[in-house]
């Protein structure tokens, strides 16, 4: 990602609506003689504005992000506590570890942020833009919907959508993505799996504008050259195609019944992301549940392509890595947790996937076709041991 420094960040700052990439160099004033858990020493980036409320993380040397890696906001009423940033969810396959932080939203009302860190972290802040976008799509929408400057939740229940399966998709035009930006080449692999994650980051009041500034920081701040996740789906059950893909969202073609589609590979399972198809929703459900649309888009979405895949959503599938050949007995429908070690899809949404599968697999078989098909039978559940709830 391409830093600039303090001076030209103040210069930019008034036209900076959804900018990224706002790097200022750590200058080393906080925590002389204090050093991180890795022996790095810590400095501070001082006060840098904000132009708009958005996502803030740092760039970072690999693994050295950290509880001593903090933020914090300049608020009306004074300075908030120092925040942890979190470690990221997500990896592309051959990245390794990524250089960055995972991204701390603005609360409301703040103006400024200061970040804390080893010495040659970089601060970084992906806008989530107000107003006019450069999406003639999206701006034509706020307009004839009388949303373009309010405070008020946007609806995009009624942005153009593409059928992926008999689902809605808002797809990235409609959106707003930034395609100067991406640099990752879609390639594709028969989708084999689910992952459900949480993008610990609320939806904010403009979704759209939640998903640009996703776009920006997986892509030049994480290094993922696009977003991470094929499919997001926000409060209101709005479902957003994530990463690039073919002529439709998640596929490189229409699915032919009776045949696995190949999938765009993502990156939201670092290590496991070919055939594995993720749906995020937007929100941090550590502590709470995604809304009633929320929670009955996911089923819908994951019934139909529970029924594109053939799988039986209440049970396993055996995965076979297809670029290395690893075989591992999964769940159809998984959290990210269950893949690696964090903390995603939250508490709450992981210890729920039970019900989710549940009623996905009511669900699937409800359709028991998906839109164009002649018919496909929900297959029984395998045998897998040692699956966790």
């Amino acid at each position: 990602m391409r830093s600039i420094n303090r001076r030209s960040f103040l210069a930019s700052s008034a036209g900076a609506a959804s900018a990224v990439g706002l790097g200022a160099a750590m200058s080393g004033t906080v925590g002389a003689g204090v050093a991180n858990a890795q022996g790095l020493p810590l400095g501070s980036s001082g006060e840098v504005p904000l132009p708009n409320p958005g996502l803030v993380g740092v760039e970072a040397p690999a693994g050295s992000v950290d509880a001593a890696t903090q933020v914090r906001f300049a608020l009306p009423e004074g300075w908030s506590d120092w925040l942890p940033f979190p470690k990221p969810d997500g990896a592309r396959d051959d990245q390794g570890d990524v250089p960055a932080s995972g991204a701390v939203p603005s609360p409301d009302g703040a103006t400024a942020f200061e970040v804390r860190g080893p010495q040659g972290t970089n601060p970084v802040y992906a806008g989530s833009a107000v107003g006019p976008t450069g999406s003639s799509a999206v701006d034509d929408f706020l307009r004839e919907t009388g949303q373009l400057r309010t405070d008020a939740l946007v609806n995009y229940a009624g942005m153009p959508t593409i059928d992926v399966l008999g689902i809605p998709v808002v797809p990235r035009w409609a959106w707003g993505a930034d395609e100067s930006i991406t640099w990752w080449d879609p390639y594709y692999r028969e989708a084999q799996v689910l992952t459900v994650h949480h993008s610990v980051t609320p939806a904010g009041w403009d979704t759209a504008a939640t998903m640009r500034a996703f776009h920006r920081y997986h892509t030049l701040t994480n290094g993922w050259g696009d977003i991470g996740y094929q499919l997001v789906i926000d409060p209101a059950g709005v479902v957003y195609q994530g990463r690039r893909s073919g002529p439709i969202p998640v596929f490189q073609g229409i699915p032919i019944p009776g045949i696995r589609p190949q999938a765009t590979v993502g990156a939201h399972v670092g290590g496991n992301n070919s055939g594995n198809i993720g749906v995020c929703l937007m929100g941090d459900f550590t502590g709470a549940m995604p809304s009633p649309a929320q929670w009955g888009s996911l089923i819908n979405v994951l019934a139909r392509l529970s029924a594109a895949l053939n799988l039986n959503p209440a049970g396993g599938v055996r995965y076979v890595n297809p670029e290395n050949g690893a075989a591992s007995d999964r769940w159809a429908i998984n959290g990210h947790r269950d893949w690696m070690g964090t903390g995603c899809p939250g508490d709450m949404m992981y210890n729920a996937l039970g019900a989710v599968r549940g009623q996905t697999a009511a669900a699937r078989a409800g359709l028991g076709i998906y839109p164009g098909s002649t018919g496909i039978p929900m297959p029984a559940m395998p045998e897998i041991p040692n699956l966790g709830s």
